[in-house]
């Protein structure tokens, strides 16, 4: 991070050149694609079933015998 900004010029510079939008963690409400409300309830669920499925597969595959 350290040299990555460094690089960019500083914090002050990052932003700057950040196109318009991708600087906020949250869009507004009226956001067609990823309004506030969809993140906030939308993205707890699908993340836990997505780890938790991903655990599922991981673990399935580690006590296989083989791949096939």
């Amino acid at each position: 991070l350290y040299f990555a900004l460094h690089r960019v010029g500083g914090w002050g510079q990052l932003w700057l050149l950040a196109p318009d939008g991708h600087a906020h963690l949250s869009q507004p409400q009226s956001h067609p694609d990823f309004p506030i409300t969809g993140v906030l309830f939308g993205m707890p669920f699908t993340s836990i079933w997505y780890w938790c499925t991903d655990q599922n597969v991981v673990q399935r595959a580690l006590s296989a015998r083989s791949l096939a």
